[in-house]
């Protein structure tokens, strides 16, 4: 039989829970989004598609959005997957993605209000702020900042430095489509933080019209590549403005590996001139290695996309040849596991730096595989 002191016990730990549950769902299902979204407390709901480009930009502002509310009893934000809950995008009348809404406390559900600002989590954090008549209700946290801001004092010494490669978006604050790409380029900067001779940058070309002129930028965003060595030879960026996007851009032009995140990438770590000479080397077995590296040595010296990190990639072919020719495919083998256990033994152990020198070795590594041995490591 439970005592009054246990139920007393119990009683506080229930109100407890009920107080401090956290006012974030990021998964609401149409069984609960009725006692979810009750009345007694408004809601910001985005309804979303796993497939949608503008909601995948959005995922990450929203996302930092609700972590802040978790801590915040007012409000309540929430996310519906309205592909898999479409009786729930059809009983509020959504017929685009993302749509956000607004459910103010004790109104009919029916007359939500559509949230039309830009798609960052501070102006959805304001739009809340408004319609509770209360700021600093969700307090986002602080994010790094990657980008370098660009002022007319720096200018020229970051843009100009001959041996910098520099990313320049020409922005203004009050534009839409500045906005809904400042997290993607934020995640650009992320990815090229250590490499030494890539800079992404922003200048707020409103506020800096004379350099906007000197580049003759005439619209927002208008985003320039300054090449190192080649600063009259500036190449305007005319292609997607995903994340993904601007590093395949730039390992292009400057010879890096990386994909989004700072890690080298298989497809962009192999050199896909050297396929063949490779192909041709492991179908002998080895055995024309002066050939092969003949044929290496040769790509290295006329191709002139293979610079930067992309030349020691193409030059480590060399190395990976000798060993071959020397040990059969069982180096390979070897190779491949000694560095797969060192990166899995050294979990936190090891530098990013040296992380990313063994990845690029295991994808270099496993372009030399037979078919049947490359299924068993792919």
């Amino acid at each position: 039989m439970l005592t009054k002191e246990v139920l007393l016990v119990l009683g506080l730990l229930s109100v407890f829970c009920t107080f401090s549950r956290a006012l974030y769902y990021p998964d609401l299902d149409e069984k609960e989004f009725d006692r979810v979204v009750d009345g007694s407390k408004p809601a910001l709901v985005e309804f979303y598609a796993p497939w949608c480009g503008h909601c995948k930009n959005l995922a990450p502002e929203y996302e930092r959005l609700g972590e802040a509310a978790k801590s915040v009893k007012d409000v309540i934000v929430a996310q519906v997957d309205a592909d898999k809950h479409s009786n729930l995008a059809k009983r509020f009348g959504v017929q685009g993605f993302p749509t956000i809404k607004w459910f103010d406390k004790k109104v009919d559900k029916a007359s939500a209000e559509d949230f039309s600002g830009s798609r960052t989590a501070e102006s959805l954090a304001d739009f809340i702020h408004q319609k509770l008549g209360r700021t600093n209700v969700i307090r986002l946290p602080k994010e790094e900042v990657h980008v370098v801001e660009l002022n007319p004092e720096n200018f020229d010494k970051i843009v100009l430095d001959p041996t910098k490669n520099v990313l320049v978006e020409f922005y203004a604050p009050w534009c839409g489509h500045c906005k809904a790409l400042k997290p993607q380029y934020e995640k650009v900067a992320k990815t090229f933080k250590d490499s030494s001779d890539v800079i992404i940058a922003s200048l707020d070309a409103d506020a800096n019209r004379d350099i906007a002129q000197r580049f003759d930028v005439s619209g927002f965003p208008t985003i320039k590549f300054f090449p190192a060595t080649k600063k009259k030879d500036v190449v305007e960026y005319d292609s997607g403005r995903a994340a993904v996007d601007f590093v395949r851009f730039i390992n292009k032009h400057v010879g890096t590996d990386l994909d989004v995140g700072g890690m080298p990438s298989a497809e962009a770590s192999r050199i896909k001139a050297l396929e063949t000479p490779v192909r041709e080397f492991i179908k002998a077995k080895g055995r024309n290695l002066e050939k092969a590296k003949g044929a290496v040595e040769e790509v290295i010296s006329r191709d002139p996309s293979l610079k930067g990190q992309l030349k020691r990639n193409a030059k480590y072919y060399l190395k990976v040849m000798e060993k071959y020719a020397q040990n059969g495919e069982e180096y390979i083998v070897k190779e491949i596991q000694r560095l797969e256990n060192m990166l899995k033994n050294e979990e936190g152990n090891i530098t990013d730096s040296k992380r990313a020198n063994f990845l690029r070795r295991l994808h270099i590594l496993k372009s030399f595989l037979s078919n049947d041995t490359e299924e068993t490591y792919s």
